[in-house]
């Protein structure tokens, strides 16, 4: 066989694929819808607990699966050499608990997970004024990496008290947020600090029935009341063991942002049971 023939064939295997994953990840996500009226009368409900809806209410009635990582990590290597510029002595480099220098540091917190600090950021935090902006600056960071900075999407902005502003993006998978994959950017006059996680997914298995979000948020009256909720959608998070660790799948959640007395915070519902989770 001929390499221009077995190159064709490759091709119509790889697409071939891609369209089974794609109809895989439709199914899974496809279920019946909560009527308008009963959303309605959700808001209703809501309202009279003290509760504003600034948000659509999501009229999922499916199931899902649980999210699944692959062991794998980004390339530590290429991540050194491009923020410190030095490929003579990296294998010494990572060997460090913290590597240090011309003010900025650099700690590998796992093998998905690491702290960046730059200390003298000098004009580089003038021109980071929109989200678009420092999402480009993450990605020259971790050019050549493996990690996929256009999957991350802006999640919220915050503007702190001291100064300090704070982007967070987490990674979305097939329209859905994987909650633990996140880039977090504090920015401030001094320093500028990016923390990140990534681990690659690998599939959603077992899928299961789950609760529809308007019968979480009515379910769980002594935490949604007097608020305002601002944001609502479906993602995946990874729950916290008693030993203070996380397990090591996914199990679909209900993420919503919620509003009290000015100060804004994430709420995460487990998506089978509406159960409140950390």
């Amino acid at each position: 066989m001929d390499w221009s023939r077995a190159k064709n064939i490759l091709i119509l295997i790889f697409i071939l694929l891609n369209v089974f994953l794609s109809i895989t990840i439709i199914n899974e996500f496809r279920g019946s819808s909560v009527t308008k009226e009963t959303i309605s009368n959700a808001r209703l409900a809501l309202k009279e607990r003290g509760v504003e809806v600034n948000c659509s209410i999501p009229d999922y009635d499916g199931s899902v699966g649980t999210l699944t990582y692959k062991k794998i990590s980004f390339d530590q290597r290429r991540l050194v050499e491009n923020i410190f510029g030095d490929r003579t002595n990296i294998d010494d480099l990572l060997v460090q608990e913290a590597i240090e220098k011309d003010g900025k540091e650099l700690r590998f917190l796992d093998e998905y997970s690491f702290l960046y600090k730059n200390m003298e950021p000098g004009e580089i935090v003038s021109g980071l004024n929109n989200s678009d902006k420092i999402l480009g600056y993450v990605e020259k960071i971790l050019k050549g990496t493996g990690i996929p900075v256009l999957d991350y999407r802006i999640d919220s902005v915050e503007h702190g008290k001291k100064g300090v502003t704070t982007y967070v993006f987490r990674q979305k998978y097939r329209d859905v947020w994987i909650v633990e994959n996140h880039i977090t950017v504090n920015l401030s006059d001094k320093d500028l600090v990016v923390m990140l996680r990534y681990q690659k997914v690998d599939s959603i298995k077992n899928s299961k029935k789950v609760m529809p979000v308007y019968q979480v948020l009515l379910k769980n009256h002594e935490i949604i009341k007097d608020i305002t909720i601002n944001k609502i959608d479906l993602g995946f998070k990874n729950q916290k063991k008693d030993d203070g660790g996380r397990e090591l799948d996914g199990i679909p959640v209900w993420c919503i942002e919620i509003q009290d007395m000015g100060n804004k915070a994430k709420k995460y519902f487990n998506a089978y049971d509406g159960d409140e989770i950390e």
